[in-house]
C-alpha cells in the first residue's frame, strides 16, 4: 500500500469516525499520559500494510507526535538490538540523567 492509499484511506469518513471514537475514548496520549493536542496520530500498531484498512481498536494508540515518532524510532531500533536490549539501554540513559541532574 502506497503513501498515497494509505493517505486516501484517512481521508474517509470510516477513518475519520474511528479516530474520533479513539479520541473520544482515550482523550490521552498512551506514552506520556498527556492530554492529545492538535495534530494527534492515531498509530497502528500492526504495521502490516495489508491490514491498514482494518480498523481493530486493540491494534491502535492515540499518540502525539512526539510520542508517535518516539515509538516509531524505538521500534526501529528494537528491530535490530532486540526490544529488551533497547529498553534495557534507554532504561540506563534515563536514570543516568536522573543522577547527573540530582533527581533521585
Amino acid at each position: 500500500m502506497s503513501q498515497k492509499d494509505k493517505a486516501k484511506f484517512r481521508s474517509t469518513g470510516k477513518w475519520k469516525k474511528f479516530r474520533a471514537y479513539m479520541k473520544s475514548k482515550y482523550k490521552k496520549d498512551a506514552l506520556t499520559g498527556k492530554i492529545l493536542y492538535k495534530g494527534w496520530n492515531l498509530h497502528h500498531m500492526n504495521l502490516n500494510e495489508t491490514y491498514y484498512q482494518d480498523l481493530v481498536e486493540e491494534h491502535f494508540l492515540c499518540l502525539n507526535k512526539t510520542s508517535h515518532d518516539v515509538i516509531h524510532f524505538l521500534y526501529n531500533v528494537a528491530k535490530y538490538k532486540g526490544i529488551q536490549e533497547t529498553i534495557d539501554s534507554l532504561s540506563d540513559i534515563l536514570y543516568k540523567m536522573k543522577e547527573i541532574n540530582s533527581l533521585i
